[in-house]
């Protein structure tokens, strides 16, 4: 019983280090968008629906578009979705931070009606990770102690 304790312990402080791992790199990619991306104003072109499951509720993503500093013409999916279609009208505009070398692929859509959701959402993985993390550390050292008795 110790030893399962112990590879318990060990898995979840392993699965904890690899979550706080991607978390913090995640944290780091937002971080350069925020600085060093460049800025443009994006409009909602489109609305697309999807469903997760067929039970589930329809869901509704905004389809933006926006020009780079160079002149291409840029359309992606926005990184959020609502199950209400009214959340978002055509034309409405969102400032959107993006790498030049790659901007349909590493941008960032600024959301000034929820700032405060979106930097948390950031963090999560970093704050998985650390749950993750401590408890696998908590229970190594029982582990430990248990063996050692």
């Amino acid at each position: 019983m110790h030893g399962r304790t112990l590879v318990t312990g060990t898995l979840m402080i392993a699965l904890g280090v690899i979550a706080s791992t991607a978390g913090l790199r995640e944290m780091d990619k937002l971080r350069e968008l925020r600085e060093y991306g460049l800025r443009a104003s994006a409009r909602v072109v489109e609305i697309d629906s999807y469903r997760e499951k067929v039970t589930s509720p329809i869901s509704y993503i905004p389809v933006l578009e926006w020009t780079t500093a160079d002149g291409h013409t840029v359309r992606v999916q926005a990184g959020f979705s609502s199950p209400q279609q009214s959340s978002w009208r055509i034309g409405e505009r969102f400032s959107v931070r993006y790498d030049p070398q790659q901007p349909d692929q590493r941008y960032l859509v600024e959301r000034p009606d929820r700032p405060a959701l979106s930097r948390l959402v950031d963090h999560l993985g970093l704050v998985i990770g650390g749950i993750f993390l401590l408890t696998g550390l908590a229970i190594f050292v029982m582990g430990l102690r248990r063996h050692s008795r």
